[in-house]
């Protein structure tokens, strides 16, 4: 509570005298850090906004142990405009667990694109002799991302059955669930190429949305009307772009990061890593898509009852166990 009242005090007033920074600075530094991970976070703010010598030296062994993913996004936002107090080998440390985290983090592509931002600022705090040693460092940040193949059995080569559409499914979707092969929905979230971009548990793709969840934002109906309309309701974080250059160029894809001159879109929806940039000086014309990413007939391979064991293994989340109802109320 007293650190979060001194951190509304500078909201309120404004960065106190060098003089009295240096003082505040020193007795923070003195109970930096605890074994509360809630308590370093708002130290590590508050000593970062005063300027403190050893804010970067006490932080860095906090960012390498065994934290959650939420702690290590905190402390490389934090530490992202520090311009003093880093070693070489601490510079090294900071942009590798950052270039881990775009390996290792779950999440949505969003994660994604306040990685990229975090790691424009902290580049921008390094020196032009820092630049030159850490070259393979920060270069390592432009190879692009892998993503796992979806194992075994690829949708390609299974048979068309039909164009599903919401219709097929009345009466399906409503009221308590049945009992389905959660086992199958899970094989078929990976045969229908789900998992290249979405998630469920710590499997899958950061391409798209997190899925581990997805039962708590939706409802059954609107699960599945997603999958087979997946351009009938898009969200803003996923919508990409057309643009056209002065050169005759299209560059389709989303925007990941922007300055003052460019813009970085990223160009491969199965690889949030693959970008191109462009000059803002180029652009003839920009719009933005009406259609998914996600393609529609993605299930258009699946039986009716295959779709609904897929859905129901959507509901159950990470949780799921074989063969159980998916609904809240199970019976």
């Amino acid at each position: 509570m007293a650190l979060r009242a001194l951190a509304v005090s500078y909201i309120r007033h404004g960065r106190p005298e060098p003089a009295d920074a240096v003082h505040a600075a020193a007795a923070l530094e003195t109970i930096y850090a605890t074994n509360d991970p809630q308590v370093n976070q708002q130290l590590c703010e508050l000593l970062v906004y005063l300027e403190a010598p050893g804010v970067v030296r006490k932080t860095m062994p906090l960012l390498a142990a065994n934290t959650t993913q939420e702690e290590k996004i905190q402390y490389l936002f934090l530490l992202r405009l520090v311009k003093d107090g880093w070693t070489l080998d601490g510079r090294r440390a900071y942009f590798n667990a950052l270039n881990s985290g775009r390996r290792e983090f779950q999440g949505a592509n969003m994660l994604m694109t306040n990685l990229n931002y975090i790691r424009v600022d902290a580049e921008a705090t390094l020196a032009p002799q820092e630049r030159v040693a850490l070259a393979d460092t920060l270069r390592a940040f432009d190879q692009p991302l892998i993503v796992p193949p979806a194992p075994a059995t690829p949708a390609s080569t299974r048979q068309f059955v039909r164009e599903w559409m919401m219709n097929d499914f009345a009466g399906a979707v409503d009221g308590p669930a049945r009992v389905r092969d959660l086992t199958r929905g899970k094989r078929l979230f990976n045969e229908a190429g789900c998992a290249q971009c979405h998630r469920v548990g710590g499997e899958g793709g950061v391409v798209g949305p997190d899925l581990t969840a997805v039962s708590s934002r939706f409802d059954r109906r609107a699960l599945l009307e997603s999958i087979l309309e997946p351009s009938k309701v898009i969200a803003e974080t996923y919508r990409t772009v057309s643009i056209a250059l002065k050169s005759g160029l299209i560059v389709d894809g989303r925007i990941v990061e922007e300055d003052t001159n460019t813009l970085s879109i990223a160009i491969n929806p199965v690889d949030p890593g693959q970008c191109r940039r462009v000059s803002k000086a180029d652009i003839q014309t920009q719009s933005v898509s009406d259609i998914s990413p996600m393609p529609a007939g993605l299930v258009n391979t699946l039986t009716k009852e295959e779709i609904l064991d897929l859905l129901a293994f959507l509901e159950a989340g990470a949780t799921s166990e074989p063969s159980v109802p998916t609904d809240k109320t199970r019976r």
